[in-house]
């Protein structure tokens, strides 16, 4: 199970990783089209200005400009997307590893508290009328005699 856990947060990182790879790729992308939707803008004043340039150019222009902006609107939609998906990621990792440690600590608890029924019935036997050392004896004998087959069913119900 922790193992588990384990896999799935390693795999949740990479996929952090991974998306924040690509919204810095798009912001990147984002950076570019606005830098060249700057310079069609300071093209098209400079020739507006100069009126050297024909009617034809001009609509060129404003047909790029247009094109550079819708193009930068999207990348923009798709960065806060991103941005979004990113969140939420952070979000289900902090829940996991949440869970992770309340299993962890259930774990730890159960496990002292079965140290601290062993240690009592062990100081105890003899109420049950147990002789300690022919325990002792009986249970190394039987740990010679257990059938493979049924410890590897029990670590396998333990997983």
């Amino acid at each position: 199970m922790m193992e588990q856990l384990q896999q799935e947060s390693s795999m949740k990182d990479q996929i952090i990783e991974q998306l924040q790879q690509q919204l810095q790729d798009n912001q990147e992308a984002f950076n570019e089209l606005q830098s060249k939707l700057a310079s069609g803008s300071k093209q098209k004043q400079q020739q507006s200005s100069n009126k050297k340039s024909a009617k034809s150019q001009d609509n060129e222009k404003d047909e790029v400009i247009q094109e550079l902006g819708q193009q930068l609107e999207a990348k923009d939609e798709e960065i806060h997307k991103l941005e979004d998906l990113i969140e939420n990621f952070k979000q289900l990792y902090q829940h996991m590893s949440d869970e992770k440690q309340q299993l962890q600590d259930e774990v730890d608890k159960l496990a002292n508290e079965n140290n601290q029924f062993r240690e009592i019935f062990s100081q105890n036997l003899h109420l049950f009328g147990i002789d300690p050392e022919q325990l002792n004896e009986e249970g190394e004998e039987a740990e010679n005699e257990y059938p493979e087959e049924i410890a590897e069913e029990n670590d396998e119900q333990g997983d």
